[in-house]
């Protein structure tokens, strides 16, 4: 779960890294990076957007099946996939997710490797405003209803 300024989030990731890959294509390079990602909002949706469909039931914004890439063992090792697939890309959101292995001490022992998977998201607010009466406000309806009391107080003791 992450907290952000819109609100609480989930996110799903799988990130994966293979070596070596073994293709019956031999042209294929020998690792693999595989992506897949989706960040789901878990608060209220505001009156403004319409409520999910059936087929999008959930308040979210994903990789669309995630992508596979082939890398060579020298060079940079990285990739990046949009986040457009789901409801609140209609809602004005945008996101992209990314992964990078930025060392390989070792080739044949990927325990040794480093990568950092990063993913951003970014749109329109969705926390919702309640709005909260001024001090003031509260101050004259406490007021009131003292005044009220007293009064229904006071018109109790003469009828008595």
């Amino acid at each position: 779960m992450i907290n952000s300024p819109n609100g609480l989030w989930q996110l799903y990731c799988a990130n994966i890294i293979q070596y070596p890959f073994s293709s019956s294509n031999p042209n294929v390079p020998p690792i693999m990076l595989d992506n897949y990602g989706h960040a789901t909002f878990e608060g209220p949706v505001p009156p403004q957007y319409p409520a999910p469909n059936p087929f999008n039931a959930s308040v979210s914004i994903g990789t669309s099946g995630g992508y596979q890439q082939f890398f060579d063992t020298a060079g940079s090792i990285n990739a990046s996939n949009p986040l457009n697939y789901g409801y609140l890309l209609g809602a004005n959101w945008w996101g992209n997710s990314s992964i990078a292995v930025t060392s390989i001490p070792d080739l044949n022992d990927s325990s040794t490797w480093t990568w950092t998977a990063e993913y951003k998201a970014s749109g329109d607010s969705l926390r919702i405003v309640v709005p909260v009466p001024e001090p003031s406000t509260i101050s004259l309806g406490a007021l009131a209803g003292i005044i009220g009391m007293v009064s229904t107080f006071g018109k109790r003791r003469k009828l008595l």
